[in-house]
């Protein structure tokens, strides 16, 4: 944000939060939670102010069964749908070591305009990556 410091910004938006950044009617917003879904209105200054924040019982399943859906990228607009499309990630820890991480993606869909609720989620999924072929933590 312009005019903005990265201090503000940072003390405002803890960096465990979902922090994942798009525009709305000129204005910058950010998914600060998938679920609870809360939404903020970052000024130019860097203050924020919350603008909605709700719960939703299905991504309360989800994430109870796969985890903490966090995202992190811009959500991208299709105005064709009136929806911004989003990706999201999931951190397992199978061993609860750092060194056996994995993460599980999800595309997800919210509305278009206020509150911005989610549309649609799909199944978890892993890009491609050599680890996962060698070390198969599922089965």
């Amino acid at each position: 944000v312009h005019g903005a410091s990265a201090n503000t910004v940072q003390q405002i938006i803890p960096s465990r939060s979902t922090r994942s950044p798009f525009v709305f009617d000129e204005q910058i917003l950010v998914e600060y939670s998938i679920e609870p879904r809360k939404i903020l209105h970052v000024a130019a200054d860097g203050t924020t102010k919350s603008l909605f924040e709700f719960s939703s019982k299905r991504l309360k399943e989800f994430q109870t069964r796969f985890g903490i859906i966090r995202g992190g990228t811009p959500s991208l607009f299709l105005p064709e749908q009136n929806i911004f499309l989003g990706l999201g990630h999931l951190v397992l820890n199978k061993h609860k070591r750092q060194a056996s991480l994995y993460y599980l993606h999800v595309f997800y869909t919210f509305r278009g305009n206020p509150p911005f609720s989610i549309q649609s989620l799909s199944q978890p999924f892993t890009f491609p990556n050599h680890l996962w072929q060698r070390n198969p933590w599922f089965i």
